[in-house]
């Protein structure tokens, strides 16, 4: 019974990491999976917690595909003054992540003064059939499932982690395009 839990689990991760990676990578194809819309254009930022190996893959995986990449370590202070709200002031920003729930609930409050919204989220220990179902949809690459499948780190039960993506509502969008 335990080896089919982690084979589960393992299969889940894999999943729930390539959903977020057709969102930052492919803004279109999130979008109409998803029914919501683009970042258009918009600048690409990837945030992961290196304390955990399954983030750490995910950021090596993704670094060629976004335009920023940044480690946190649990807190999301440094990297929200040094890279985010910078790069929010100068437009668009499609922001995805692999953290702690903790840290994602902080990043909303910071970007919700910039009319952005959390547009996906896979928790990894309590999966949903039906957010698996939406991200096995939206994915459509071969070369991600592949190269996660690779992995060999486990999240451990004390471990929780969620992978999200954060992008501009629509009237965002609207407001910038018109300007």
């Amino acid at each position: 019974m335990e080896k089919f839990a982690l084979m589960h689990r393992r299969g889940f991760i894999r999943a729930a990491l390539t959903g977020v990676a057709v969102a930052v990578a492919g803004d279109g194809i999130a979008s109409q999976a998803t029914g919501r819309p683009t970042a258009g254009s918009s600048a690409k930022l990837l945030v992961f917690d290196s304390r955990f190996p399954a983030a750490r893959l995910f950021a090596a995986h993704m670094t060629d595909r976004v335009g920023e990449t940044r480690a946190i370590q649990g807190d999301v202070t440094d990297v929200w003054n040094g890279s985010i709200r910078i790069s929010i002031a100068k437009g668009p920003v499609l922001i995805g992540g692999v953290t702690t729930p903790a840290s994602l609930f902080c990043l909303e409050q910071l970007v919700s003064r910039y009319r952005m919204t959390l547009d996906l989220r896979t928790d990894f220990n309590s999966p949903s059939r039906h957010d698996l179902a939406a991200i096995e949809s939206a994915f459509t690459g071969r070369n991600q499932r592949s190269m996660l499948a690779q992995s060999r780190h486990h999240l451990t039960d004390g471990q929780a982690l969620v992978a999200w993506v954060l992008r501009p509502t629509a009237a965002a969008q609207n407001s910038m395009s018109s300007t």
